[in-house]
């Protein structure tokens, strides 16, 4: 085996980053050569101060000693500093014991003498030193985790250690734990010894009540419990003729407190786990939401920039009609941007905690559905939008009408094609009107529909297709709803499209 693919094979592909310091072009030019043959990732530097910029994205560094300025010895002072910097490997032209015991007390893992055929020791050098800084560095980490995170075992090995550590304490036949359910039944979590036992034990469960039972053979301890907490019994077999005796008893009292502890612990890691996972999910839709809304404002503003700069710069060339078009095009972007931009101000008041004021008063249904329908022409443009609103008066806030119903009905057109049929309704139903905005297209998978209106919420397909939106525009129609004493709620069929409605109670 030769030293060009001796470094490839200790790292199993894992490339070291080796930072050198050198400031002799033709030993640089050797040096790195014979690194990156041999499968290393190199960055030169010509000085200490150079080599200072690079520290933080190497594992090692190859530091000549004699550099200008700043000596080798100098610069492992400045790695040194660093929490979590790169292993150091000195390379010395005079071979002088005093620097190299200086290096080695201020961390070098090596050093290298610069006498000939040194550069061919190189590769070597570096797998040794690069296996003992991976080894230093996966030790820290293990030692960071260890002394952030108490992670128990899982529920069946937390359970399993409790009860096989209580056969073996109690020299006994067999052993169970049990737990008691919220209807006072008792719920065996796991034996261990001959299955026949088991029916004996069930039976001692049975028969147990708030202190401990000692039956011929077979002992029962009941768990140390919290208020709040699940009651558990601990279980312990042996023949008959070799009852337990008071000292068992009690060591198996002790025993018990551990395992009561160590459920407790247990049930707070999970709790804790599941805490990390929601918080973890809350992260990635915010980060996503942000993603998002960066996107939605882009867009807009892209056209915007782009119509306006070709009328400017182009106005000679521009007629009448075209700018007109151009001006509504402009005009219809500046809207979504005031829309957007309302909608954000809306979630950072509710995320806030504050509830919409809704100005209540009889509103006639029909004009605010009509002009919300009108105010959307543009993007309802070349779909056939069927109006049918019965003559109902209710007692809302016309603004937060106009605002639930446009966002169900630019919803409704970033999820169907274009030019599929919309139908807007509005209905007396008991003691409130029912509105809804049905579409004919992919319609909702069930999962989905019970998270639509949830802030943020997007669903997969919206995300894969790339489709545009902020997953705020429906959990807002329930905002805006509820604060005028109405519901919401969705009826999908996949494939063949979904109908979203409100309610609104009748003046």
């Amino acid at each position: 085996m030769n030293v060009d693919t001796a470094l490839d094979l200790r790292l199993q592909g894992q490339a070291p980053r080796v930072l050198v310091v050198e400031d002799n072009e033709d030993h640089q030019l050797f040096m790195v050569r014979a690194l990156e043959r041999a499968g290393a990732q190199t960055t030169v530097a010509g000085s200490g101060e150079e080599a200072l910029e690079h520290l933080a994205d190497a594992d090692l560094v190859l530091v000549d000693n004699g550099l200008p300025r700043m000596s080798g010895i100098e610069l492992m002072d400045r790695i040194a500093e660093m929490e979590d910097g790169p292993s150091a490997i000195v390379v010395t032209g005079s071979a002088s014991s005093d620097v190299i015991v200086q290096a080695l007390r201020r961390g070098a893992v090596d050093f290298v003498s610069k006498e000939p055929g040194y550069i061919d020791l190189l590769p070597a050098v570096i797998e040794r030193a690069f296996a003992q800084h991976d080894l230093n560095r996966r030790h820290r980490e293990l030692q960071r985790l260890a002394l952030l995170v108490h992670q128990p075992l899982g529920r069946h090995d937390t359970i399993h250690e409790i009860v096989t550590g209580a056969k073996r304490l109690l020299r006994a036949r067999g052993c169970l734990l049990a737990l008691q359910d919220a209807d006072g039944g008792w719920r065996v979590q796991e034996v261990v010894g001959p299955e026949d036992d088991l029916g004996v034990a069930l039976r001692a469960v049975a028969a147990t009540d708030d202190d401990d039972t000692e039956l011929p053979g077979i002992l029962v301890v009941r768990l140390p419990d919290e208020p709040g907490e699940d009651r558990g019994i601990l279980v312990a077999m042996r023949d008959s003729d070799h009852a337990f005796v008071s000292e068992e008893s009690s060591l198996a009292q002790t025993f018990a407190a551990f395992a009561a502890s160590a459920l407790r612990n247990l049930r707070r890691y999970e709790l804790e786990r599941g805490l990390v996972a929601e918080l973890q999910n809350t992260i990635r839709v915010r980060q996503d939401f942000v993603a998002s809304v960066s996107h939605e404002l882009r867009t807009p503003l892209t056209a915007i920039g782009g119509f306006a700069e070709t009328l400017l710069h182009r106005e000679d060339a521009v007629d009448s009609e075209q700018r007109r078009n151009l001006l509504a095009k402009i005009g219809r972007h500046a809207g979504e941007l005031e829309r957007l931009i309302d909608h954000l101000l809306d979630v950072a008041d509710f995320e806030r905690g504050r509830r919409f004021e809704a100005r209540l008063r009889s509103v006639d249904l029909g004009p605010v559905v009509h002009a919300t329908v009108d105010s959307l022409s543009p993007q309802l443009h070349g779909r056939d939008v069927v109006l049918a609103v019965d003559d109902v008066v209710v007692a809302a806030d016309p603004d937060l009408v106009g605002r639930a119903l446009m966002n169900l009905l630019t919803n409704a057109v970033k999820y169907t094609a274009a030019g599929t049929r919309l139908e807007v309704t509005a209905v007396v139903q008991g003691d409130v009107a029912r509105v809804a905005v049905k579409d004919y297209g992919e319609g909702l998978d069930p999962r989905d529909a019970e998270q639509v209106f949830e802030p943020f919420w997007r669903g997969v397909e919206a995300v894969a297709g790339a489709i545009r939106g902020t997953g705020i525009g429906l959990s807002l129609v329930r905002e805006y709803v509820r604060s005028m004493g109405g519901d919401v709620g969705v009826e999908s069929t996949a494939g063949r499209g979904s109908a979203f409605w409100f309610t609104l109670p009748l003046a």
